[in-house]
């Protein structure tokens, strides 16, 4: 695994410590450690390190890009668990042995390590592992979908469905006295095959006029 930073210190208690292990490095800040090697090994993929807070203890956590883009409110989940302050990240290519650890941070080391120009990871991966272009392609593409789909609003949506169709169903018991409840779940059941092909707003509309 290849080290790099954008910068160093020589005062500890700013500084990322960074020692060499077996199969990659221990990543210390503060009172806060942790081991990167290749059992964090997954294919073609960046992983992030923060640094944060949980219950009192100080902790450094691992944000996988994935699940970082994936996420329209990924910072505001990692505040959530206590996670603020980005310390570096680290990326496997085809395999375990393609590795690279990034310290963003001023870095604090006795191994081998290269000073690299400031950047995105997609801008700086490229001159260390040309094959990893495909990784800033990919994400970028995702975030772009991501906007136009828009899965929360479409969630929100659904929900706005799923409250309209309850109602229907309270107000149908008690119009028809006695009827078992188990009938009004079938017939919502069949209400809905019936308009499986009909957009949203259609089906929200007829709802609507039946409340």
């Amino acid at each position: 695994m290849k080290l790099i930073t954008f910068g160093t210190s020589v005062d500890e208690s700013k500084a990322v410590r960074v020692e060499k292990t077996a199969d990659g490095y221990t990543v210390s800040f503060a009172a806060a450690s942790i081991d990167i090697g290749e059992h964090l090994f997954k294919q073609g993929e960046l992983q992030f390190l923060m640094y944060g807070k949980q219950y009192e203890n100080e902790v450094i956590g691992i944000v996988s890009q994935r699940e970082y883009v994936d996420s329209r409110d990924g910072l505001t989940i990692l505040a959530q668990h206590g996670l603020t302050d980005g310390l570096g990240w680290f990326y496997f290519g085809d395999s375990a042995k393609e590795a690279c650890l990034c310290i963003t941070k001023a870095l604090m080391a006795q191994c081998p390590f290269d000073v690299v120009q400031p950047g995105k990871p997609r801008d700086v991966l490229p001159g260390i592992f040309p094959g990893s272009d495909k990784l800033g392609t990919r994400n970028l593409a995702k975030i772009e979908l991501l906007r136009k789909i828009n899965p929360l609003d479409s969630l929100a949506s659904l929900e706005k469905q799923v409250d309209l169709l309850s109602a229907l169903v309270i107000q149908l018991a008690g119009l028809v006295p006695g009827l078992p409840g188990w009938a009004m779940v079938r017939w919502t059941f069949a209400f809905i095959d019936k308009r499986r092909d009909d957009s949203i707003d259609e089906v929200a509309k007829e709802v609507k006029g039946m409340l």
